[in-house]
């Protein structure tokens, strides 16, 4: 619902300054375009308008321009609300599951940026959602991947140690946040939801949990992550790590261990029933790496202030020298999977003895470790030149600490 007649065409033009819409628009051109789509100023209004059937909606099209143009600020303007975790998990899977049957251009960066927004704006729902999806959802490897890093970062972000600026949707959010009708036609409009509607619901039942995924620990929440995207979040690590930043100690202490322990509950599980973590063929290599790749980002916005670091670090070694261990009995090796499992033993090193005692708490699995890496390169496993730099480093380490 709007107030001002707002046309499709402001609102590309607010998200392109340069009033190009070629990336969010339809390329059928034999199709009537009546610019007179409004903004949508409820969250319920912007699931429509994505949800939009082109066989029965003449405004399909117009209506899903309006909703890659202004989904993510939209949702971020309307973070912590209750309307927003009303209608966050239903959103997240009409996002999850769509396809890009318009063709366009930069649909993935959108459907990225909306899914960060979403558990950015309501973690405690999202997270959970987000697990349950890719664990059960029948989706795509790349949304798999997608929900990976989704999740990673978003950590990054509420944690406060970060500023990810290639993130889209970010920045503008006054620009694209919708004009509200007057409150007291508001609330009447609010009247019309549901008499079961959470908004009139205890925090605890919108935040209640499902059952059987308590049994994982998932009380928390997958395209593969690019190149070009790793290129830029490893120079970020560095350049976005302010000094002085405020880092949210609520997140960091409490819901970001919990999603840290549900995806880690998860590998168990998963590693139990199969031996090799996740056996999907040929997709298994990539889907595992990944997996410890956005494991290790999450687990690295605990640094170093966590209370539950010490904890999480034994978890991330246990199930690093585990999958090492497999690999060298095995002999069957990723070296792309083997350098994200390197890169988590090096951010494990890499953490002040003050601050986590290592060879106090994890003597024997440091141990472990450092036998295995010796068998990875006696047997000639680690091929990869950047795999051999990093194992080399390693292994002096450790051996620095053990001995």
């Amino acid at each position: 619902m709007t107030t001002d007649g707002t046309i499709c065409k402001r609102v590309i033009s607010l998200n392109h300054p340069e009033g190009k819409s070629s990336d969010i628009r339809s390329k059928d051109d034999n199709i009537h375009k009546d610019n007179t789509v409004s903004i949508p100023v409820y969250l319920k209004e912007l699931s429509s308008y994505m949800n939009a059937d082109q066989q029965t909606d003449k405004f399909a099209y117009e209506k899903m321009d309006v909703a890659f143009a202004i989904a993510p600020q939209m949702i971020r303007s309307k973070a912590n609300t209750p309307e927003l975790r009303f209608y966050s998990t239903s959103i997240l899977q009409d996002v999850i599951s769509m396809s890009n049957s318009a063709d366009n251009d930069n649909f993935n960066t959108w459907k990225l940026s909306t899914m960060i927004a979403l558990n950015v704006g309501d973690f405690d729902n999202c997270s959970n959602a987000s697990v349950k999806a890719f664990l059960n959802g029948d989706i795509s490897m790349s949304s798999r991947l997608m929900i990976l890093t989704s999740l990673s970062l978003s950590c990054r972000e509420l944690s406060g140690k970060y500023n990810d600026n290639f993130v889209e949707g970010k920045d503008g959010i006054e620009k694209f946040t919708p004009q509200k009708l007057p409150e007291s036609l508001h609330q009447q409009f609010m009247q019309y939801e549901n008499s079961d509607s959470p908004f009139f619901e205890t925090p605890d039942k919108l935040l209640a949990l499902n059952s059987d995924m308590k049994a994982l620990r998932v009380d928390g929440q997958v395209v593969r992550v690019s190149s070009t995207l790793k290129k830029k979040l490893s120079k970020s690590e560095t350049k976005n790590c302010v000094a002085g930043d405020k880092k949210n100690t609520v997140f960091i202490n409490k819901k970001l261990p919990q999603l840290f322990y549900s995806l880690a509950g998860v590998w168990k599980v998963i590693d139990g029933f199969t031996g090799r973590g996740f056996n999907l063929g040929t997709f298994s290599a990539i889907l595992n790496s990944e997996y410890f790749h956005n494991l290790r980002l999450i687990y690295e916005c605990a640094i170093p202030s966590s209370i539950e670091l010490p904890e999480m670090t034994k978890d991330l070694l246990l199930l690093v020298s585990n999958e090492l261990k497999q690999i060298a009995f095995n002999k069957k090796i990723n070296q792309n999977e083997l350098l994200h499992l390197f890169d988590c033993v090096q951010e494990v090193l890499d953490i002040d003895n003050s601050v986590v005692p290592l060879t106090g708490l994890f003597m024997n699995i440091l141990y472990d470790i450092y036998g295995t890496l010796g068998q990875l390169i006696e047997n000639d496993l680690v091929v990869d030149e950047q795999c051999q730099g990093k194992c080399a480093n390693i292994i002096k380490k450790l051996r620095n600490l053990i001995f």
